[in-house]
């Protein structure tokens, strides 16, 4: 690039560039381009200051060339001036030929043919003024929009829809015009379709082309130059304070210097400087022509609003042409304006793909050359660049833009000398600061000054760009970042970059160094439990003077900084505002002492100097230290976070998948000094065919082990976690010959010692959650860890249990994590807030789900007394989910060893064998324990499992690796077993269990294994009590602790484990979401604002549990989610929600008549987050989602059983009367619908096959989950007060019915049903006031899924199917989606019709709906009231038409007959003369109604009884009472559009066009009348 700053220092960088210049005088040859630049600029001068002020354009054209000019580029009213310039120098007028052609839309061929004068060698000259404002246009559906892309400036808006339903299609008609392409106005060409079944338009705004043309005689072989939108790049320059004359001053007022290509650049453009430095030159694309140009309005004002941005400022934009050749290039300022002489210059994008050059090659360096360079400047300069930077960026973000860079330039030590001068912004030139370059141990510092400016930035993310982000992330996905990424997250990881990169003096990190002459070298290595960085063992020496030696010489560790360099930066960060209130949680980090460069041992016999870290050694003091390393977090990494490439990210987010962070929002990292339990698992990967297994995945033993870890869930890995019983006399021991270290004597009991380490855990980390919650700002603190850890040998004393230390509980891993402050915070956008927030949220959820679990597992094991114990066995499996084999119950009582029978969870004897079975069984022992008088515990029994008998093979290849897990509950035998039924109940009791070791290969597996278990004195309870309070924020007594956590098997609810989880969390951050997902698959801060059942099902909680006055937002959006919110409504609803916020600003809305459904949704969602959340987490979820998905079998059978469930609970306890009747009323909501006990009988029959069968199967849902929606609603428009009831259109929803059924549905099969409803505030009047149909009548007909539905035929014409419902009076059609569209477009006029005349012979829509078909398309339902929903028997049926061409049966097979039937057969209506008037003229009503509506084709179905006998009063009934009659016109929902209308015409060539059925819409009825009264009623 050529820029100012190397001009005035004499610096000779165009020359020192390498940049050379053709002489060939072709086009492309700079000299040449700069010749004709400065031509055009002289001529665009003079033109620009005499028009530009008169604001008119000019356009010259040449003798031959054609002249085109847009009528609607014109201001309307204003004449045109065109002159024709001859060669000798006249002046001809001939406005009136070009005014003309202009006003006739044709283009001018500039010619004497055209003109009437001679225009050899001459000019034409032609000046008008713009128009300013947008050109308007609207297009009916189906109609075709075409524009020239050269009349076209920029499409302002584009809009398709109907009021008040609008889609935004700006982009679709924008690419279009730009094709040069015709538009058809239709859904599928415009990629939407706002209301289906609707008529609708398209709205298109734009601004015509202001550009001038200008010809340049004798410019080089260059014929013209274009100036581009000159009165919108004047606006800008305005805008900026650039004055006309001071801008062609500097174009004009010498010669431009340069030419040459950028020095580090791909792009191939060309580059000049004004002779004042002032201006660069670029050569452009058109597309970057196109994007400056369609932004330049948003670009200008956004310059008016922020004076100070870094964007280049971009003040003129041309077109040189000769001949075919073209090109465009732009005019911007010189960011370095001003600049003394610069040392370095960097273009800076935020990525690392070949962002590297040579600086001995290169004078402008790239992103991986700064790599170890920071810019630090004032506090208030660093936050008003990262503030503007966010504004600027948002800005190009939201134009489609990005590959954008920021210039930096650095000059250094001379600076004094310099002083600042005017520049386009004060952020832009000549800042001080001071440059750091180097590691972390040894930086070095330099005074300078600094100059910025974002360039580049005309590039936007189109087709080319996808593609190369597609062909990159392939290939080279795993660079830090590539280049072409989308404009968002462009812009986030720019951002991202330089906010590390230019920061304030007061982030300035000293770092603390540690001299290492204090530590023995070299450092030794020490083994890790996870992570990638090597340890050392730092040991302190003898004469240290360091304080920390008198504790212990190995109390320090050393940490490898080339894998822990970042960590290093947060450490000294949170050393410095660790004593900040807010930030109390960076007590719990590792202590941490500095840096150090050091002798280590890196490999056996090589020593290197190493830079190191030097952290707390957390084993130290610790004779078996045993250690957890647990990650918290759904997601471990996050793309363009920290470095983290998108490949990378994805990688291991495939990974976390895997892992119990996809469960829980944590995981096992790593287990230091585990149990012989773990071990003796460990050991099955010696297994063939283990190791088979891990050579088929590519993975190796370590690794194997590693993904096992990952899995387990907290709930397993805080029992092994605790886990201090012997295992020296088991199968393990004795064939592994584990050497087990002996306990100490004399201090605590193991089951006192396990109480007292879960406790100080649980008051640790409740004491951390705490921490985390008062923290000022959220952080984003992605793959760090929480360790947990004790000393499994210690000797614990009863000393310990007044108050002594035996845990360490500590937050470690900063590798990916930021400290994020108030003023960081305040500097990021919302998007960045956004995403803090919610990483933030997962990580407080995961240390509190990892908190609760803990608190479960202390619950369970100490709560309560306990009464039974519970022994399950089980096949050990690596790498799949464990064999059950049985379990068995013993009551607690002191016993011998005994053989107690293993059972299935059925209560059925285990046995093995085939022919000669054998019982299987397991020898237990009990003994009560003896405790302390000053023990924390009681009742302490200790329970040996010695072997297991006759142990069932579980294994293919080899006997079964048993092993037991022993629980203790505190309930009795039959209650306990009462639970077995039950997937939860079988889950709680094995939660809290202590386990054996695995006995490998052992059909007789011995274990000889003792575990303790104990009760805690309620006089000690409150120090876990208080250790609660402090984690949620309030009290918490017995009470509490029995609602969170399962204590017994008589409290097993059908609540599945994560959800009490999540419960929890929420009860601890109820400010924060704290979980990726919940039971009902939704997002925590996401109201389903589509799905409308659920919205539905929310605002009656809202009525009755949650804040009744906030049931009106979820009415609203409930309406508003199928677009039937008119503006009325609106008007209606902001009173609404002004009454329930209190707010005036709504009130003034709702007074002003003008309300926003945008504005009513934000609100509404606002309002209404917090209260979804705690209905999520509620009880009544389940009655929305009684089957849940397939893994969440627990809530699934806890729902199908609930009845026999609490009865059987019931009859066990023996509770009293009331209190069994209490419990089966809440366990059994299947009474109210709720949970339906099995699945409709035509969808478990099979698989749907047609479909006939599949509308058979959908009819009872979508009527039943229609009518309960509409019931529903009414009742919450009741509650609300809020009544909306619009006639004036068919209002559509659509509806996601769940596998199981809700609420308001029962179950539609084995898949979710997805379909849509029209017009049910429409028709719901013809069901109930013209058919007199009630609700319950439609649900017990059409709404049981019990109650048969028959095909009745399926037209082999229009292959419709029809069916009838069981009852006889509803038929079941569907149509073709012309005919849909139809129907909904009429409704409106339909039910006007039915309420001028209730007893019409009209017929009767009751529903329709679009139900969505396995195959991907969808097919419109329609279900009618029968004509014939009579208890008579039907003799006769007639479908009559008024038409004879063709219609009679072809044989006497067919039932219904026709037109020339009822002639042949001599009928009439034998009715009284009044009667008979009154059908003529209900009939003329009816066919009028459908004439006016566009229909034809439609017949009257007329059938005859001949047995009257019952028939209803007010049947029609022939004079003597002979016969009866049913009338009704159907079918009428044909349009006479293109198709009818040439088989019309073909009909009249033949000459049957006045007997054929198909005719205009007003002759069709005409004609129908006319064979009504004198053929089918009586002579009058």
């Amino acid at each position: 690039r050529a820029f100012s700053g190397f001009k005035s220092a004499g610096s000779g960088f165009l020359a020192s560039s390498g940049l050379s210049f053709s002489s060939s005088g072709t086009a492309t040859d700079p000299d040449a381009l700069k010749s004709a630049v400065q031509k055009g600029f002289l001529h665009a001068q003079s033109a620009g200051a005499v028009y530009l002020k008169e604001e008119r354009i000019t356009v010259e054209a040449a003798s031959g060339e054609t002249f085109v000019l847009a009528a609607a580029a014109l201001c309307p009213e204003t004449a045109i001036h065109a002159v024709l310039k001859s060669s000798d120098g006249q002046e001809h007028d001939v406005s009136k030929p070009v005014e003309a052609a202009v006003k006739a839309g044709k283009s001018l061929v500039v010619g004497k043919a055209a003109l009437g004068v001679d225009t050899t060698g001459g000019l034409l000259v032609v000046k008008y003024r713009p128009r300013s404002d947008p050109v308007q246009l609207e297009l009916r559906e189906n109609a075709q929009l075409t524009l020239a892309p050269e009349t076209v400036s920029r499409i302002v808006d584009a809009q398709f829809g109907k009021d008040p339903t609008w889609a935004d299609v700006r982009e679709v008609v924008d690419a279009t015009v730009r094709r040069g392409e015709a538009l058809n106005v239709r859904p599928e060409e415009l990629g939407c379709d706002p209301l289906p079944g609707t008529r609708k338009v398209l709205k298109v705004r734009y601004l015509p082309k202001e550009d001038m043309e200008l010809r340049m005689p004798g410019a080089s072989e260059f014929s013209s130059m274009t100036v581009l939108s000159p009165f919108l790049f004047e606006s800008v320059r305005s805008t900026i304070g650039l004055e006309r004359d001071a801008y062609f001053a500097s174009l004009t007022g010498g010669d431009l210097s340069g030419g040459g290509k950028e020095a580090s650049g791909k792009s191939g453009e060309l580059f000049f400087m004004t002779h004042d430095g002032n201006f660069i030159l670029k050569t452009v694309t058109d597309g970057e022509i196109d994007t400056l140009v369609g932004m330049l309005v948003q670009y200008r004002e956004h310059l008016a609003s922020s004076p100070d941005s870094l964007l280049t400022r971009y003040v003129g934009a041309y077109r040189l042409k000769c001949g075919s050749f073209q090109t465009g290039f732009v005019v911007m300022n010189n960011v370095f304006i001003g600049a003394p002489n610069l040392d370095v210059m960097y273009d800076l994008k935020g990525t690392t793909e070949d962002r590297w050059v040579d600086p001995t090659k290169h004078s402008c360096l790239k992103d991986n050359n700064f790599q170890g360079t920071t810019l630090f400047t004032s506090d208030d300069t660093a936050r008003a660049i990262h503030v503007q930077l966010r504004k600027d960026t948002t800005f190009l973000q939201s134009r489609g833009i990005m590959d954008y860079s920021l210039m930096v330039a650095i000059a250094r030590k001379d600076h004094k000398e310099w002083t600042q001068t005017a520049t386009w912004s004060k952020l832009m030139g000549g800042l001080p600061g001071t440059e750091c370059e180097g590691g972390a141990v040894a930086p070095v510092s330099r005074s300078c000054v600094v100059f910025l400016g974002i360039v580049d930035m005309l590039v936007t993310y189109g087709v080319k760009k996808i593609a190369a982000n597609a062909v990159k992330s392939a290939t080279i996905g795993w660079v830090s970042e590539i280049d072409t990424i989308p404009p968002t997250p462009y812009a986030e990881r720019f951002r991202a970059f330089l906010a590390k990169k230019i920061v304030g003096d007061s982030a300035v990190t000293v770092i603390t160094k540690v001299s290492p002459e204090i530590f023995e070298t070299p450092m030794p290595p020490m083994s890790r439990s996870g992570g990638t960085a090597s340890l050392f063992r730092s040991v302190l020496k003898g004469d240290s003077q360091e304080p920390e030696a008198a504790q212990s010489s190995n109390f320090w560790l050393a940490k490898d900084l080339g894998r822990a360099a970042d960590e290093v930066t947060f450490y000294e960060a949170a050393m410095k505002i660790k004593d900040v209130q807010g930030f109390e949680l960076l007590k719990w980090l590792t202590p941490y002492k500095g840096v150090c460069k050091a002798p280590c041992q890196v490999k056996e016999g090589v020593v290197e100097e190493t830079d190191v870290m030097i952290l707390r050694n957390c084993r130290d003091g610790y004779a078996a230290c045993r250690m957890l390393d647990i990650k918290i977090g759904y997601e471990t990494a996050v793309a363009g976070w920290q470095g983290k490439s998108s490949f990378g990210a994805m990688k291991q987010s495939y990974v976390d998948s895997f892992t119990n962070s996809a469960d829980q929002g944590f995981r096992l990292e790593g287990f230091d000094g585990p149990p012989p339990v773990m071990t003796s698992i460990e050991q099955l990967m010696d297994d063939d065919q283990a190791s088979k297994w891990t050579t088929s995945v590519a993975l190796t033993p370590k690794q194997c082990v590693r993904m096992f870890l990952q899995r387990l869930p907290a709930s397993e890995f805080m029992t092994h976690f605790l886990d201090l019983h012997s295992v020296g006399n088991s199968s393990f021991a004795k064939t592994t010959k584990y050497a087990e270290e002996p306990r100490p004597s004399g201090g605590l009991q193991v089951v006192e010692a396990q109480e007292l380490i879960l406790l100080q855990c649980i008051e640790k980390l409740a004491g951390f959650l705490d921490a985390c919650r008062k923290v000022p700002v959220p952080q984003q603190w992605i793959g760090s860890s929480v360790m947990l850890a004790f000393d499994s040998l210690a000797d614990l004393s009863q000393e310990v249990l007044s108050g002594g230390d035996v845990t360490r509980v500590h937050i470690f891993d900063w590798g990916r994590s930021e400290l994020n402050t108030p003023t960081k915070h305040e500097m990021l956008s919302e998007e960045e807030q956004a995403e803090r927030q919610k990483y933030w949220g997962y990580y407080c959820g995961g240390v509190a789900r990892l908190l609760y679990d803990c608190c479960d597992l202390y619950v369970t094991r100490f709560w309560k007394p306990k009464k039974t114990a519970v022994l399950t066995m089980f096949d050990k499996d690596f790498f799949t989910e464990d064999d059950f084999i049985g379990v068995c119950t013993v009551p607690l009582a002191e016993c011998s060893a005994t053989d107690i029978a293993v059972k299935s969870w059925q209560g059925k004897q285990v046995t093995t064998g085939m022919l000669f079975t054998k019982d299987s069984k397991v020898k237990v022992s009990m003994s009560k324990m003896s405790l302390s008088e000053g023990s924390r515990l009681e009742s302490g029994w200790k329970i040996k499992v010695h072997r297991g008998t006759n142990i069932p093979w579980k294994d293919l290849t080899s006997d079964t690796d048993a092993f037991v897990k022993v629980a203790v509950v505190p309930d009795d035998a039959d209650v306990v077993e009462a639970v077995f039924q039950e997937e939860l109940g079988q889950q709680f009791v094995q939660r809290g269990a202590h386990q054996t070791t695995v006995a490998m290969n052992q059909k007789e597996p011995v274990f000889e294994e003792e575990f303790e278990v104990a009760m805690l004195k309620p006089a000690h309870k409150s120090r876990f009590l208080s250790a609660l309070e402090v984690a949620i924020g309030k009290k918490m007594g017995d009470a509490d602790v029995e609602s969170l956590f399962q204590a017994s098997a008589s409290s097993v609810r059908s609540t599945e484990r994560s959800e009490m989880e999540c419960t929890f969390a929420k009860m601890c951050f109820n400010d924060l979401q704290v979980d990726k997902k919940i039971g009902a698959g939704q997002d925590l801060v996401k109201l389903p604002e589509t799905d409308a059942l659920r919205m539905l099902h929310f605002a009656q909680w809202l009525a009755s549990s949650g804040d009744p006055k906030k049931a009106v937002f979820a009415q609203f959006l409930i309406q508003n989610a199928t677009g039937n919110v008119t503006p009325e409504d609106a008007v209606k609803y902001c009173k609404a929600f002004a009454t329930v916020a209190g707010t005036s600003e709504l009130e003034q809305l709702a007074d002003s008549g003008s309300v926003s459904v945008d504005t009513l949704r934000k609100v509404a969602v606002g309002e209404l987050r917090e209260s979804w959340t705690q209905c999520v987490y509620s009880n009544a979820a389940n009655r929305f989602y009684i089957y849940t998905a397939v893994s969440n079998s627990g809530a699934r059978a806890a729902w199908k059983n609930a009845a026999a469930h609490a009865v059987k609970l019931v009859a066990i306890l023996n509770s009293r009367r009331a209190e069994a009747d209490a419990m089966e009323a809440a366990a059994v909501p299947a009474a109210e619908g709720d949970a339906p006990e099995s699945e409709p009988a035509q969808v478990s029959k099979g698989k749907i096959v047609s479909v006939s069968d599949r509308v058979a199967a959908a009819i009872p849902v979508m009527v039943q989950t229609t009518i309960r929606f509409n019931q529903a609603l009414a009742e919450q428009s009741s509650t609300t007060g809020v009544s909306v009831s619009d006639t004036a259109r068919a209002e559509r929803r659509a509806f996601s019915v769940p596998r199981g059924g809700c609420a308001f549905s029962p179950s539609p099969g084995t898949k979710e049903l997805h379909f849509e409803s029209f017009g049910s505030n429409l028709l719901e009047f013809v069901q109930s006031e013209c058919s007199q149909i009630t609700d319950g009548e439609m649900l017990a007909s059409l709404g049981n899924p019990e109650e048969e539905i028959r095909v009745l035929s399926t037209n082999s014409k229009s292959g419709e199917v029809f069916l009838m419902s069981g009852c006889g009076r509803f038929i079941i059609k569907t149509i073709s989606d012309p005919e849909a569209e139809r129907l909904i477009q009429i409704l409106p006029a339909y039910r006007q019709h039915f309420a001028a005349n209730r007893t019409s012979m009209l017929g009767r829509y009751l529903a329709i709906y679009r139900i969505s078909l396995e195959s991907g398309s969808s097919r419109y339902i329609t279900v009618m009231h029968s004509v014939f929903d009579t208890p008579l028997k039907i003799g006769r049926m007639y479908d009559l038409k008024g038409s004879t061409h063709k219609r009679f049966v072809k044989s006497d097979a067919e039932s219904v007959r026709k037109d020339q039937d009822w002639l042949n057969d001599g009928l009439k209506l034998k009715v009284t003369p009044a009667q008979a008037q009154a059908l003529a003229a209900d009939h003329s009503s009816v066919t009028s109604f459908l004439a006016s509506c566009n229909v034809m084709d439609y017949s009257i179905l007329l059938g005859v009884a001949a047995d009257t006998a019952g028939a209803p009063d007010g049947q029609l009934l022939s004079e003597d009472g002979s016969e009866a009659y049913f009338v009704g016109v159907i079918d009428f929902l044909v349009d006479f559009g293109f198709k009818k209308k040439a088989e019309f015409l073909l009909h009249q060539l033949q000459g049957v066009g006045q007997t054929a059925s198909v005719m205009d819409p007003q002759s069709y009825a005409a004609r129908q009348c006319k064979f009504f009264v004198d053929s089918i009623l009586p002579p009058s």
